[in-house]
């Protein structure tokens, strides 16, 4: 009967005195392949009685490194492990875990999820005009990619010698860009902004090469 109580009180006490409770332990992420790379940062506490120490913390494969700054968490206290993820030629959809272990045996996986695709395709990203040439607008079509709603939400030209001017053809599917130099007399160039709201925790921008020759 003694041996009993006992065995049960230890199972109760073990876990529960030293528990790292995570806050997000799966996270998933849009980005494009030029970006190379995501972070992921995971939160944790130590809710049990005792201090916790972690024995290690490992990664699924070599392009994903995680850290944190110490190995033991007292009670009440807060720690983060920060991840990262390089997609080198990696592209579609990435799960990457890293685990991270406990003295007392205890394992928690933390998910990164990344979905590695080119939002919007932009056809061509170059156009040009040769010297003397007549300035008519060149058009640049911005396609999102097929099952993606981006929508482009501004376009800047830093030379104020290239104009530009934003269509929408299909709301959140495809746009126009038309640029046109005031004049080809001498080489210039520019490199215009597409700002789109795509993906959502990070909006990316695309550049459209523009030049005189």
């Amino acid at each position: 009967m003694y041996r009993f109580l006992f065995l049960i009180f230890c199972a109760a006490a073990s876990p529960a005195f030293a528990q790292l409770k995570w806050e997000n332990p799966w996270q998933e992420f849009q980005r494009d392949p030029e970006v190379e790379y995501v972070e992921a940062t995971f939160k944790f506490t130590n809710t049990g009685a005792t201090p916790v120490s972690v024995k290690s913390v490992k990664t699924s494969c070599g392009c994903t490194t995680a850290e944190m700054a110490k190995k033991t968490y007292l009670p009440g206290e807060s720690g983060v492990v920060t991840a990262n993820f390089h997609f080198g030629d990696r592209v579609g959809a990435q799960r990457k875990i890293v685990t991270v272990k406990t003295v007392d045996g205890i394992s928690q996986d933390l998910n990164i999820v990344v979905y590695i695709h080119r939002a919007m395709i932009l056809t061509p990203s170059l156009v040009y005009w040769k010297k003397a040439q007549d300035p008519l607008p060149q058009a640049v079509t911005l396609n999102a990619e097929p099952g993606q709603v981006v929508h482009v939400t501004g376009v800047t030209s830093p030379n104020p010698r290239f104009g530009v001017q934003l269509e929408t053809v299909t709301e959140g599917a495809q746009y126009r860009v038309l640029i046109a130099p005031s004049s080809t007399v001498e080489k210039d160039k520019a490199e215009i902004t597409v700002q789109t709201d795509y993906p959502p925790d990070a909006p990316r921008a695309y550049t459209i090469y523009a030049r005189i020759k």
